[in-house]
């Protein structure tokens, strides 16, 4: 469009210039990608979509499907509609240290234990006071790595009992890397010294333990308090 419009003629120049055919050859470009480009588009879809929907309609919206998959569609939408959570279910072949394992991790006392340190370690990170003393801070620092350890006890007896099934609920997963990566993250900060960072960076990746207590709602409600 540009091209034409500063067009002057056969063998001159192109430049800009005013004159009528600027203000004419412009529009004639739009018009053209308007009606060439979407509108013909447009009608050719609707005429596509159209045709479909009328044939779906004599034929019915699984006219393509055979047999088996008409009934496995009609059982995946009421599979669907219900909304099933997972089941961790214990079989008869496993081995028994992992029976004894998948009984004590899905006990209601270990979901018990598990929400009272969730509790204490938050309100221990919440523990600070100005002029704090040395054995203070220390004290504090032991019981941080403490429960970090038994949250961390807590992801592999998990593991244990459930194996790979244990990555397919997201509580779980949400889990996973709240206890995991504050874990990690403390090795490298003991391998690589940040100078002044490190206790600040150190109570920030510990912070994110607070979000286990979103899932105190669920645990609440398999122990039956609300």
């Amino acid at each position: 469009m540009y091209r034409i419009v500063n067009a002057n003629g056969p063998d001159l120049a192109p430049g800009y210039k005013v004159g009528w055919n600027q203000y004419i050859i412009a529009p004639v470009f739009m018009l053209f990608v308007l009606i060439g480009g979407f509108f013909i588009m447009n009608l050719f879809v609707l005429v596509v979509i159209s045709a479909f929907n009328r044939e779906t309609t004599k034929l019915g919206w699984d006219f393509l499907l055979s047999d088996v998959q008409k009934k496995w569609m009609k059982t995946k939408i009421l599979v669907s509609a219900v909304k099933p959570k997972i089941a961790f279910l214990k079989m008869k072949d496993w081995h028994k240290c992992r029976k004894l394992v998948y009984d004590i991790v899905m006990s209601q006392p270990f979901e018990a234990m598990i929400t009272i340190a969730i509790l204490a370690s938050t309100f221990l990170m919440t523990i600070t006071w100005a002029n704090m003393s040395e054995i203070d801070t220390w004290r504090t620092e032991m019981l941080q790595r403490a429960f970090s350890l038994f949250f961390m006890v807590e992801i592999v007896l998990k593991l244990i009992a459930f194996k790979l099934r244990f990555f397919k609920d997201k509580w779980n997963i949400f889990d996973f890397v709240i206890v995991v990566f504050p874990f990690i993250f403390g090795i490298l900060i003991q391998m690589y010294d940040f100078g002044a960072l490190n206790k600040t960076m150190n109570q920030a990746v510990r912070s994110m333990r607070i979000g286990r207590l979103f899932k105190l709602f669920r645990v609440m409600k398999r122990l039956q308090v609300i």
